[in-house]
């Protein structure tokens, strides 16, 4: 388990990018994930993408999972 692996085992290596690209880099950059993804540890179901509105509505959760935290004072718009 990493945090690019959204802190879990056995995540592809081909599904990881997702958490690299829309959550990890996004975070770095302007302080929120642009999309989150859930059903990641379940490999025999479709992945949902979940996009927020605003990114003061992201949980905590999303944060924490790829080891960040949750820091609205770094939000960009």
């Amino acid at each position: 388990a990493y945090p690019w692996s959204w802190s879990l085992e056995g995540v592809p290596y081909y599904c990881v990018h997702c958490s690299m690209w829309y959550e990890i880099m996004f975070i770095e950059e302007l302080g929120f994930p642009l999309k989150v993804h859930e059903n990641v540890n379940k490999l025999n179901e479709p992945c949902i993408q979940i996009y927020y509105k605003r990114p003061e509505l992201v949980p905590e959760h999303y944060f924490t999972r790829v080891g960040m935290k949750k820091d609205p004072s770094r939000f960009v718009r």
